[in-house]
């Protein structure tokens, strides 16, 4: 189909693409191989404002989010439409604490803002820490007191 010329940006009733479906469900080789189309747009939302980053962080889908990052294409900083809650803050909510380390790590080389803020003025690490997620909070402690080294030990 895609050879044929399918559009691979094409969204169903949600807004959503075949690619965030991809990325949600872990399909790591329909990631792989979308991301080779030079028309897929990695930073489409859906209704809710999620991306395929967004829902592989949510999701914990450790190999997928790493794929991603390591893809200049991607904004890492897209966030939902009803909090303003980005991938990281997600990671942190649901203790994906593989999936902090991984973000914290690719913030050597890729822009990530780890102190922005949900509409309700909370961070990720404050989100972490109302959840208990107690190595994550950790991590996060490390990461402000010195993010290249911290980023480094994560890597």
């Amino acid at each position: 189909l895609v050879a044929n010329g399918a559009d691979v940006n094409w969204k169903n009733e949600k807004n959503s693409i075949g690619f965030m479906c991809a990325c949600y469900n872990n399909h790591i080789e329909t990631v792989k191989y979308l991301m080779t189309i030079d028309r897929i747009n990695v930073n489409l939302v859906n209704d809710y404002g999620g991306s395929g980053f967004y829902y592989a962080c949510l999701n914990g889908k450790n190999e997928t989010v790493q794929i991603l990052l390591d893809d200049a294409r991607v904004d890492l900083m897209l966030s939902d439409k009803n909090y303003n809650w980005s991938p990281l803050m997600n990671a942190a909510f649901n203790g994906r604490t593989e999936i902090v380390k991984r973000i914290l790590c690719a913030s050597a080389w890729r822009r990530i803002d780890v102190m922005q803020k949900s509409t309700n003025g909370k961070t990720a690490i404050d989100i972490a820490i109302k959840n208990n997620n107690i190595e994550i909070v950790v991590m996060f402690q490390e990461y402000c007191t010195n993010q290249k080294e911290t980023a480094k030990k994560y890597c």
